[in-house]
């Protein structure tokens, strides 16, 4: 049931409520939803019309509620969801050695390097990735910590990622992530 409130002609809050019947549940993104075509012939307008999910109604409750689960799949820009799709690529694209957008690269200690930051451009005042590197006392990483910006001059942090890694001796045998 869906109610709506309205103001009357005098300024009173009024409701009109309404049954939605027959609308299909939407299975995206576990699976594709299969959604019926009118005819010609289809009445639209009546329940009684031998699909009740071709009634209007009906098909726009299941049309917008099939493009919600889709936004919500592909997610906003710099996403928080880690189930959307944007989450997903930037984490992927931003956390890779090279950085697809960068201009400059500036390393930071050696030959064991401390940070690394990817800017924008190439005064180095917009940051795009920074990567900070922890080491045990055999100089061997153990923790790597990314930060990843909004590639704007206010340089907004938008996530961190820290990798714990434990090791056994120079090999690496469980890797913790933390994503904030």
């Amino acid at each position: 049931m869906i109610i709506t409130l309205l103001k009357d002609a005098r300024g009173y809050l009024t409701h009109r409520s309404l049954i939605l019947e027959n609308a299909m549940s939407i299975n995206f993104p576990n699976s594709l939803d299969t959604f019926p075509n009118p005819s010609a012939s289809s009445n639209l307008d009546a329940s009684d019309s031998g699909n009740p999910q071709l009634k209007h109604s009906n098909q726009h409750q299941n049309l917008n509620a099939a493009m919600a689960a889709i936004e919500s799949k592909l997610g906003i820009n710099f996403s928080s969801s880690s189930t959307s799709i944007d989450f997903i690529i930037n984490l992927l694209l931003m956390t890779q050695t090279e950085h697809h957008q960068g201009m400059v690269r500036v390393i930071l200690g050696g030959p064991f390097p401390s940070t690394v930051t990817w800017y924008k451009d190439s005064g180095k005042t917009i940051k795009l990735i920074e990567k900070e590197y922890g080491y045990d006392g055999r100089r061997n990483v153990n923790r790597i910590t990314v930060r990843l910006f909004d590639g704007s001059p206010s340089n907004v942090l938008k996530r961190t990622i820290i990798d714990d890694l434990t090791l056994n001796g120079p090999f690496e045998t469980e890797r913790v992530r933390t994503i904030s």
